[in-house]
């Protein structure tokens, strides 16, 4: 705080987390949704060690298919993002 203090930034008192302040909650649904519907064989998987290598790999691929456009809509949202959850006071927004 003496950084930002120092450097004459100003801060707002704000719960620790935020999930409408988090887009990466976002990526992780996006994620979940593609290796359930992709990768229905892991939906109820075991944690048989045989199996992990498959379900890493199904995974990593699901990752690199997240579309780059999704991703920089979220970047680019976070000034929306910040204005609706002031304006929400720490409440439930839309995102």
């Amino acid at each position: 705080m003496d950084l930002l203090d120092d450097h004459h930034i100003n801060t707002i008192d704000w719960p620790p987390y935020s999930p409408d302040l988090n887009p990466i909650e976002h990526l992780w649904y996006h994620l979940k949704r593609s290796m359930h519907y992709d990768y229905p064989q892991f939906n109820n998987w075991s944690k048989a060690e045989s199996g992990w290598d498959a379900f890493c790999e199904a995974l990593e691929e699901c990752w690199r298919r997240i579309p780059g456009d999704l991703i920089k809509t979220l970047i680019l949202s976070m000034p929306d993002r910040i204005e609706a959850c002031r304006k929400a006071g720490g409440r439930q927004t839309k995102y």
